[in-house]
C-alpha cells in the first residue's frame, strides 16, 4: 500500500510519493496539475467543489467560496459559504478527501497512509487539529511533520555526511516562517540525516496571497487615478460576468479539467462527509 506525503497549504496543496526507483515525485491531480487550490465552493445545488474552479469562482461568487482555512486551523471559528457553516478542520478535511481521491486514481488502489506537513510555528492545538483533519478525510496519519524540517531533511539526504547550519526560509501562500537547523551525518545504523531545530518563528497571517492583494490594490488605485471609477467598475463587472458564465458552463458539463465535484453527504464525527 502506498504512503503519500501531503503539503496541506493555505492557498494550494500538493501530494508527493516515492516512485518504484526510490525517488520522490509529485503526484498530478485529476486535472493534470501538481497543485490543487485549497478552496471550497458551494454551488447552487449544494455540491462541494474543490480546486481551481472553486478558486476562480470566488470572483463571481465571493460569498459561496471558502479559502485560507488553514489560517484558522485549531481555532473555534466558523467559516461560511452560501447558507452553510464549517469549521476550518471540516473545510481542510474536504480538501484532503479530494487529494485522497486523486492519489487513489493515480495508484489504482486505496491510499490510506499519509504524512502531513504543517508550519513550524504551529502549536499543540493546531498540530492536533491537523492530525484530526487527516483522520476525518479517511487517512491513517503516520506523522505530522513541520514543513521546514522536511526541507532540511531533504537537503540532508542530498548532501550526506556534511555537518552544516541551515536556514530554511518558507514563504507560503498564506503563512511565512524562518527556521534555523543544524544537520549532520546519520547516526550509526541509520540512513536518516540528523537534524536539530535551533530556532523558529513566523507569521500565520502573512503570505504570498497578501503580496498579491497589495499588488492588486496598487494597480487598481493607479488605474482609478488615470481612468476613473466608472471604467474600473465596468471592468470588474465584466470580469465577474465572464467567470460566472464560465462556471455555469462547467456545471452544465458536470466535469471538466479543473473541476472536482463532491456532493455533500452525511457528517460523521463532526466532519463534513462527501462523496463523488
Amino acid at each position: 500500500m502506498p504512503i503519500i506525503g501531503i503539503d496541506l497549504g493555505t492557498t494550494f496543496s500538493v501530494v508527493a510519493f516515492v516512485d518504484e526507483h526510490g525517488h520522490p515525485d509529485t503526484l498530478l491531480n485529476t486535472e493534470g496539475q501538481p497543485l490543487t487550490a485549497s478552496a471550497l465552493w458551494i454551488d447552487e445545488d449544494g455540491s462541494l467543489i474543490v480546486g481551481q474552479l472553486a478558486l476562480d469562482s470566488a470572483i463571481a461568487y465571493p460569498d459561496d467560496v471558502i479559502t485560507m482555512a488553514k489560517r484558522s486551523m485549531g481555532h473555534d471559528v466558523k467559516l461560511k459559504a452560501r447558507d452553510k457553516e464549517f469549521t476550518p478542520q471540516e473545510v481542510s478535511a474536504i480538501i484532503l478527501k479530494k487529494l485522497k481521491q486523486d492519489a487513489e486514481r493515480h495508484f489504482g488502489v486505496p491510499v490510506d497512509d499519509a504524512v502531513i506537513t504543517c508550519p513550524a510555528f504551529f502549536g499543540a492545538a493546531e498540530t492536533q487539529a491537523t492530525e484530526e483533519v487527516g483522520k476525518m478525510a479517511g487517512f491513517n496519519v503516520r506523522r505530522i511533520f513541520p514543513e521546514p524540517a522536511a526541507a532540511a531533511l531533504a537537503f540532508g539526504y542530498d548532501n550526506p555526511g556534511q555537518e552544516q547550519t541551515l536556514l530554511v526560509y518558507d514563504l507560503g501562500g498564506g503563512t511565512f516562517d524562518i527556521t534555523l537547523f543544524k544537520i549532520g551525518a546519520p547516526p550509526p545504523g541509520s540512513t536518516t540525516p540528523r537534524i536539530e531545530m535551533i530556532s523558529t518563528d513566523g507569521d500565520r497571517q502573512l503570505g504570498g496571497a497578501d503580496w498579491n492583494s497589495r499588488v492588486v490594490d496598487w494597480v487598481a488605485a493607479a488605474f482609478v487615478a488615470q481612468q476613473g471609477n466608472t471604467v474600473l467598475l465596468n471592468a470588474l463587472k465584466e470580469g465577474a460576468r465572464h467567470h460566472r458564465d464560465s462556471a455555469a458552463h462547467c456545471r452544465g458539463g458536470r466535469r471538466r479539467a479543473g473541476l472536482s465535484r463532491l456532493r455533500q453527504g452525511s457528517r460523521e464525527g463532526g466532519a463534513a462527509g462527501c462523496r463523488v
